[in-house]
């Protein structure tokens, strides 16, 4: 460890190897040190580690959980053969509070700081941004009724009586036709290249220009799934594709690039990476505990019960232990299935139920924020395998003082999944949407 720079109310370290802070205050202030453990704190440096006054330093003790320490001088600095710095505080310049849990998740092995508490009430969650009024139709909308010039021919078509004739279209996105046409797309070949090519099409949620899915009716959401659901089978039958998803983009900051309700199917030639790890990690999970992981972790929660959000007779929702962001949902089958193509009939309409629920208490409850929700599934060729479990995962961006935050390289989420839980359970729906 070399220290940079030395003075009463700054220090710096750049840490060269293992190194250590002790943080100390002095004895003859026994009660405000009394919230380190044994007056002293020993802490491993980072990388760049910085003591600086009115900079909180985020310590792990053991048994106490997360600390924060914040100090407004250094009264003495000295370094030895163990690399270990020695900072003695006057313990009434020393603020110490119990600070999040640190969590790790059990599928990803990420770390996570969690919120154990804030000073924030459940109506500080709601986003009180100012919402445009919508029209039911928009003229310069490409995918709204009378609009359908404007698109490529559709694919799907769920017909309805009335004006438009129907309730639900799917259409190719305009950006793919030209791929999907021809094929394989000729690259340069150059390393970690390869030719491809990616299929999206658009499901039009509804009719309506003024809708979105978070107050659609559970009928409604039901044909979506239906014609989603559909067009993803068949997209999986194309020996090209090597998989398939569901994704719904809705706001600006979730990189929507239409006001209508609308979400996409994407089917690509490769599997992704972080697909890969998914099945890796059940992988090796099944093959030291002989369960899949994922069923495993739904059934500790539904025991535990402190981050169920709502159930239904097929599915599951749930705030996950470790959850890197505020709010993130995840909706299980109760059911094992790896790839979403096993889901029968029954299931989509359960599915239908418990969106129609968990996206409505999102939207009221939070103030209709930007969100995105994208469909966890392994490819169409691992159907069956008993290690993997596919899932719906719901990130609603909401505003600064409740975003994703970082504690160095560490995600903090500064919301509970037990708290969002019990928040959103609050959050009444018997009148607001109808069903």
């Amino acid at each position: 460890m070399r220290v940079l720079f030395v003075n009463r109310k700054f220090v710096k370290f750049r840490v060269a190897g293992a190194a250590h802070i002790s943080l100390a205050a002095n004895a003859d202030h026994s009660q405000q040190s009394a919230a380190l453990p044994n007056s002293s704190v020993r802490h491993t440096l980072n990388r760049d580690d910085v003591l600086q006054i009115g900079r909180p330093l985020y310590i792990f003790v053991p048994e106490q959980n997360i600390i924060r320490v914040v100090f407004s001088q250094v009264a003495e600095l000295s370094t030895d053969r163990c690399w270990q710095a020695k900072c003695f505080l006057p313990s009434h310049d020393l603020e110490c509070a119990f600070m999040p849990q640190l969590r790790q998740d059990r599928f990803t092995k990420e770390w996570v700081f969690v919120a154990t508490e804030s000073a924030e009430g459940p109506p500080a969650f709601a986003a009180n941004r100012v919402h445009k009024s919508l029209a039911a139709f928009d003229p310069n909308c490409p995918i709204c009724p009378g609009n359908e010039h404007r698109t490529a021919p559709e694919v799907l078509r769920v017909p309805a009586p009335g004006k438009c004739g129907w309730t639900v279209r799917v259409v190719p996105s305009q950006c793919d036709v030209a791929s999907v046409d021809k094929g394989l797309v000729a690259t340069n070949c150059a390393p970690h290249e390869a030719g491809g090519f990616v299929i999206r099409e658009t499901v039009v949620e509804t009719p309506d220009h003024s809708l979105s899915t978070g107050n659609l009716p559970e009928a409604q959401l039901a044909r979506v799934w239906r014609a989603s659901k559909g067009r993803f089978d068949e997209l999986s039958l194309d020996s090209r594709i090597g998989h398939a998803t569901i994704v719904k983009n809705h706001g600006v900051m979730s990189g929507a690039s239409l006001e209508h309700s609308h979400s996409q199917v994407i089917a690509t030639q490769i599997i992704p990476s972080h697909v890969s790890s998914w099945l890796q990690q059940g992988q090796d999970h099944y093959r030291k505990c002989q369960e899949c992981i994922f069923c495993r972790m739904v059934q500790d929660e539904l025991d535990a019960q402190t981050r169920i959000v709502t159930t239904t007779e097929h599915f599951v929702a749930l705030e996950p232990f470790a959850s890197p962001t505020p709010f993130c949902t995840h909706v299980y089958p109760r059911r094992h299935m790896a790839n979403f193509g096993e889901t029968n009939a029954d299931e989509i309409n359960d599915l239908a139920r418990i969106l129609h629920f968990t996206l409505g208490k999102i939207h009221f409850g939070l103030d209709d924020p930007d969100l995105t929700y994208r469909l966890r599934t392994a490819p169409a060729a691992n159907t069956g395998i008993q290690y993997y479990h596919w899932h719906l995962s719901i990130v609603p961006y909401l505003p600064p003082a409740f975003g994703i935050r970082k504690a160095g390289r560490v995600l903090m989420n500064s919301v509970s999944p037990e708290r969002a839980a019990e928040y959103l359970k609050s959050v009444r729906l018997e009148e607001a949407i109808p069903a």
